[in-house]
């Protein structure tokens, strides 16, 4: 599955296209661009049409065809709560969040969308119980990001945030040890602690490299853009002796944001005596500041390092990176996330509209499997590449459209292939008679049934297959009834599918078992 994956912060929009095969996660395209100013803060979308308008742009630049999009969120709004549960099956793990959900967020949960992920299975000698995260975002922010990409012609299929999309990428990484990873972002900084890649504390913190940046505009009297060029090009050394006034007045402002960091890992080691940290990562666009692991690591005296690269993450070698790849990290991690902070009534429209065009593809699969059984030569089934590309076609063209249409399009595309004569053609039977029944049946077989399945044992003929109504139905009883071979036609098996308005039913022929020679019976 192909995804676009949007990180919009306040400075910067961050878009990754990747695809998805297996295990295996290939970075298709990826590239920054500018925040439009005051269009975003903290997640809040103020200005939702200079957004458009520049992403719109973009995608039409790039000539990016991949509307699938997952969008990743850092907000202060956007609220997390740790909750140990008994271990119980993973269908019933969404009802007991639902219920502790209530304690463990004091406020209104009807103006909240909550979903949840499990972090890691523990086991002890009297119980096994499940450490869960459960998150929550309000509503109205949710839909703002809804309604930005519906203007710009996309389809968003998840929301998730920053920090999860992390800890995704992360374990996919396999990390040994307790380590920190570190996310100096530009108006939020958040810090996740991992033992053996499974995360066991994460914490948003108010301040960023904007409260850096403030101080070379204030002090060095520069605009935003300048400062930040500053940051990217002078060295952070902590060493007062050999560094000018602005040097000092920045490295004091990050020691400041290493002061409220270390707070919280102070708390996470006063949880437990054993918890501790082996190593920090820097991971995202700050890592990239020269100097910054050094100070980072002189700060906390702990070993640092910058993830400049993902062993599980491959590159198309049609992409040329113009940046770091670590700077993507929360638009990666997204695309391997399964969280979802949509509206649930929204998300139940999405699941009815897959279960729509289930049938096209189950249907699909049964031709290509009979196909395959039946041993029909390469050169046949090379005959059918054209119609399979179409079906394939019609399929992706009507996931999104209304139900009659979709009847309209699978029956259409079904009779197309013309699979019916070629499996009683291809059955062990060596008469030809069936030929002549297929020849009547697709002479006189209704406009609105198709047919899922053909088999020939014997005398008899068993047909399943799909119809818009009884009336429909016996229409094609009464015409196979009149071929003078059939003996008995009944239909013993009829299912209403109330939901998507039609029936599926199996139907038994028996062919008369008089008629003298092969050539008799074919003439009859």
């Amino acid at each position: 599955m192909t995804l676009l994956n949007i990180d919009i912060g306040n400075r910067y929009i961050k878009i990754t296209e990747t695809k998805s095969k297996k295990d295996t996660i290939t970075l298709l395209n990826a590239h920054i661009i500018s925040t439009p100013d005051k269009s975003i803060e903290d997640g809040h979308i103020y200005d939702s049409d200079s957004l458009t308008n520049i992403i719109k742009s973009f995608i039409n630049e790039h000539s990016i065809k991949t509307k699938q999009v997952v969008i990743s969120i850092s907000s202060s709004k956007i609220i997390s709560r740790e909750v140990i549960l008994p271990k119980t099956k993973k269908k019933n793990i969404k009802q007991l969040v639902n219920l502790n959900a209530v304690d463990a967020f004091p406020f209104n949960m009807d103006e909240y969308i909550l979903d949840y992920t499990i972090l890691e299975e523990e086991k002890d000698e009297y119980c096994n119980r499940y450490r869960i995260n459960m998150i929550v975002i309000p509503i109205y922010m949710a839909k703002q990001y809804i309604d930005l990409i519906n203007k710009c012609g996309l389809k968003l299929c998840r929301i998730d945030y920053n920090g999860n999309s992390i800890t995704h990428l992360i374990r996919k990484e396999q990390y040994d040890g307790n380590f920190m990873i570190l996310d100096l972002g530009y108006s939020m900084s958040t810090i996740s602690i991992f033992t053996n890649g499974i995360q066991k504390f994460s914490k948003s913190i108010d301040y960023g490299l904007y409260f850096v940046l403030e101080k070379l505009i204030n002090i060095g009297n520069m605009s935003l853009q300048e400062a930040e060029l500053w940051l990217n090009t002078n060295e952070l050394t902590n060493n007062k002796n050999n560094s000018s006034l602005l040097n000092m007045e920045v490295e004091e402002a990050f020691l400041h944001i290493f002061d409220s960091i270390e707070r919280y890992f102070y708390f996470y080691q006063s949880r437990d005596r054993n918890n501790s940290i082996d190593k920090i990562y820097l991971i995202n666009g700050s890592s990239n500041i020269n100097g910054i692991d050094n100070l980072v690591e002189s700060s906390f005296n702990i070993q640092t390092t910058i993830i400049k690269s993902f062993n599980n993450i491959k590159i198309d070698k049609n992409l040329t990176l113009k940046t770091p790849i670590n700077v993507y990290s929360n638009c990666i991690g997204s695309s391997l996330s399964n969280m979802n902070l949509m509206p649930r009534d929204i998300i139940s429209k999405q699941h009815k509209k897959k279960k729509k065009f289930k049938y096209i593809s189950i249907s699909f699969i049964c031709i290509l499997i009979m196909i395959i059984i039946m041993g029909i030569p390469t050169k046949d089934i090379l005959t059918y590449k054209n119609e399979i590309t179409k079906l394939e076609d019609n399929i992706e063209g009507i996931k999104h459209k209304g139900l009659l249409e979709l009847k309209q399009q699978y029956i259409l595309s079904s009779k197309k292939l013309k699979t019916k004569q070629d499996f009683l053609i291809k059955t062990n039977s060596p008469s030809k008679y069936y030929c002549k029944i297929i020849e009547v049946m697709e002479d006189s077989m209704p406009s609105n049934i198709f047919y899922i399945e053909l088999n020939a044992q014997s005398n008899n003929i068993t047909i399943s297959g799909v119809a818009n109504d009884e009336l429909t139905l016996a229409a094609l009883l009464r015409n196979i009834k009149n071929i003078p071979i059939m003996e008995q036609v009944y239909v013993p098996v009829i299912n209403y599918i109330e939901e998507e308005q039609f029936i599926s039913f199996n139907m038994i022929c028996r062919l008369s078992s008089e008629g003298g020679s092969k050539d008799e019976v074919e003439e009859k």
